[in-house]
């Protein structure tokens, strides 16, 4: 029989009226589900930003403006209090710990953006944008402990911390933007709404997250410590943290000068603007500047771009000095934040990864929140700002050479604590005292100055070489009685009562 080669012959094991088998649904990579979350996260953030800005900032007179966002960068450093202590252990500790932090996080996030909108004109506000502020950070450190256990090698980290990167700085324009837009039309409380959708639709894909395949940690191990306090991080982290303050420094600082002066939207986005395109553009190079530096030396140079910029700026002056700056240190920041981010992963694999960087990222927000604050209220001119900046990262660049040639030589690196207090207890040596020209006994005259050493001190007499000059002063002794020849004094016995030291009478 001739089968005709176009027709499939039938499965008789499988029923006539059975449907044909579907095909097997494409896999999708662990990190893609990830990146999908954060992208929505990221757009809900996004449109919070906007709605918290012309509700705070531009919506005030300056004086107003100035110490609300005071109070708001101090609200900032409240939600660590929460977020080392709990989230961070929490991570390490529940099975599937970071995934869990994400979902909820992005949960917490959307009902607290769907009260806000009710209350964006009371002080309930305040509560409702703390817990919004803990859930944030909440998320970023999960997403940053997560990150390690969806890539093949430690090679991968700087290039999968870039791409989340990137597509955050992507995602918080395109959340920002339909948030602008209705802003302008219902006000703060509409972007606030959008908000709700991104958070919303951020919690249902944060569910296609897997779970990590990780063991159980409970407390951490004295070598577990060990290696997240290593030399390497904190000297890293001492760059890290500068960058960090610079960046809040000059991100307040620059809005209130231009709000000073009146300035115009444009100008705004003139100077504000390459603010964000920086940090867009540092992420994206990230991984190309992994290629031929190492971790620790992207956080170098990072510290030498800063310097160069900050005088390049004070040079320039003026909003184009600022455009500079703000420019250059969010570029070289962005990358120092992935490569300090992919350090942490690489150098303790079998440390507690939520512990390090919710401790970490403590540290660098309470720099960040200190550099603003002096940003808001310390007039600073433009010009000292810029080289401020400037002198701050060449500091930290010298502790950071000194630290990284301390690591090479076995030897611990100097803290900036250390070498302030090392400087400030530095004894001043005394000077030399003169020597004695004149005594008892010299029997000498002082030589004239008109002598060949008119300016040094001056010689006394030459000592006699049959003393001993070392020899304290003798006693007076009682006199020696005298005997007849031949008779021995020990033999002489004295009479009762008698006192040898008077002598013989």
């Amino acid at each position: 029989m001739v089968t005709d080669p176009g027709r499939q012959e039938a499965d008789p094991r499988r029923p006539a009226h059975s449907a044909p088998p579907r095909p097997p649904a494409r896999h999708v990579r662990p990190f893609t589900r990830l990146a999908r979350t954060h992208a929505m996260s990221a757009a809900g953030d996004g449109a919070v930003a906007i709605a918290l800005a012309g509700s705070l900032f531009f919506s005030l007179d300056y004086e107003a403006a100035r110490w609300r966002v005071v109070l708001y960068l101090v609200l900032t450093l409240l939600p660590f209090t929460v977020v080392a202590p709990l989230i961070g252990p929490a991570i390490d500790r529940l099975r599937g710990g970071a995934r869990w932090i994400i979902i909820g996080a992005c949960a917490v996030r959307a009902l607290m953006a769907l009260l806000m909108v009710a209350h964006i004109d009371t002080l309930l506000l305040f509560p409702e944008a703390f817990t919004m502020l803990v859930m944030g950070k909440g998320y970023q450190v999960a997403k940053s402990a997560y990150l390690p256990t969806v890539v093949d090698s430690d090679e991968q980290l700087v290039a999968s911390n870039s791409k989340l990167a990137v597509l955050s700085a992507l995602s918080a324009v395109v959340g920002g933007a339909p948030a602008t837009l209705l802003s302008k039309f219902g006000g703060a409380s509409w972007a606030i709404a959008v908000a709700v959708l991104w958070f919303g639709a951020a919690t249902a894909a944060g569910f296609a997250i897997p779970t990590p395949r990780t063991k159980d940690i409970g407390a951490p191990t004295d070598a577990e410590r060990a290696e997240l306090s290593s030399a390497g991080v904190r000297v890293a982290a001492s760059a890290m943290g500068l960058l960090r303050a610079s960046v809040g420094f000059l991100t307040l600082w620059i809005a209130f000068e231009l709000r000073a002066r009146s300035a115009s939207p444009i100008e705004f986005a003139l100077v504000l603007g390459p603010l964000g395109a920086g940090a867009i553009t540092g992420a994206a190079i990230a991984p190309r500047l992994r290629s031929v530096l190492s971790e620790e030396w992207m956080l170098g140079g990072a510290l030498a771009v800063t310097t160069a910029a900050g005088i390049v700026a004070a040079l320039m002056g003026g909003l184009a000095g600022a455009a500079f700056i703000a420019a250059g240190v969010a570029l070289v920041s962005a990358s120092a934040k992935l490569a300090f981010d992919s350090l942490v992963q690489r150098d303790a694999p079998n440390a507690d990864h939520g512990r390090a960087f919710a401790s970490y990222e403590a540290r660098f927000q309470l720099l960040w929140v200190v550099g603003a604050l002096c940003g808001v209220l310390l007039p600073f001119p433009l010009r000292l700002g810029f080289a401020t900046v400037a002198v701050g990262a060449m500091g930290t660049g010298a502790l950071f050479v000194l630290g990284r040639r301390a690591i090479a030589a076995g030897s611990a690196p100097p803290k900036l604590s250390e070498v302030v207090l090392r400087v400030m207890s530095e004894p001043v040596p005394a000077p030399a005292p003169a020597p004695v020209t004149d005594g008892v006994g010299t029997g000498g005259a002082r030589p004239s100055s008109a002598g060949p050493n008119p300016g040094g001190p001056r010689p006394g007499p030459a000592p006699d070489p049959t003393i001993d000059q070392r020899m304290e002063p003798t006693r007076e002794l009682p006199a020696v009685p005298q005997l007849p020849d031949g008779d021995d004094p020990t033999m002489i016995v004295p009479p009762p009562g008698h006192d040898p030291r008077q002598g013989w009478r």
